[in-house]
């Protein structure tokens, strides 16, 4: 597995901690090719349905551990998961109302921090477009400007 796939998807776990998306998180690292016991038994509870909330948290937990990859915390990385939308969204990946949507979630659990306070005023504007832009691809220029910026000013880390 590269380094980037590796990034990628520790940075999916610490955003999968809930119930629900511990289970999601396995199968897609097993399709990206990391494997592990605690990893396989985890995806498999997708089958199941009646699962232990206790159990899929020890399971997502021995995952990483058997891994050897870091448990981060979701304060650790909102950056690094925002600059990987953005990189999604100009490789055409993921659409623009889901990116911003999704980069205004971050910048409300950071309380609006200036780099990326433009998210929340770009996701409101869905809902103006003839107000501030005069359509929506003038509203998607103005989101692919504000993504190659934030990636720009946003170094990728790796763990």
């Amino acid at each position: 597995m590269n380094r980037e796939i590796r990034r990628a998807l520790v940075i999916e776990a610490a955003y999968a901690e809930e119930y629900e998306n511990g289970i999601a998180w396995a199968l897609h690292a097993l399709e990206e090719g990391a494997d592990s016991e605690s990893l396989r038994v985890l995806a498999s509870l997708a089958l199941e349905k009646h699962r232990s909330p206790w159990e899929v948290d020890a399971l997502f937990r021995r995952s990483l551990k058997e891994l050897r990859w870091p448990s981060l915390q979701r304060s650790d990385i909102p950056r690094q998961r925002a600059r990987e939308l953005c990189e999604d969204f100009l490789s055409g990946c993921l659409s623009p109302r889901r990116l911003t949507d999704e980069l205004d979630r971050i910048a409300v659990e950071l309380d609006f921090p200036p780099d990326l306070s433009a998210w929340a005023e770009l996701d409101a504007c869905w809902g103006l477009i003839g107000l501030f832009h005069p359509d929506e691809a003038a509203l998607e220029e103005d989101i692919r400007q504000e993504a190659r910026a934030f990636i720009a000013a946003t170094p990728k880390k790796f763990y």
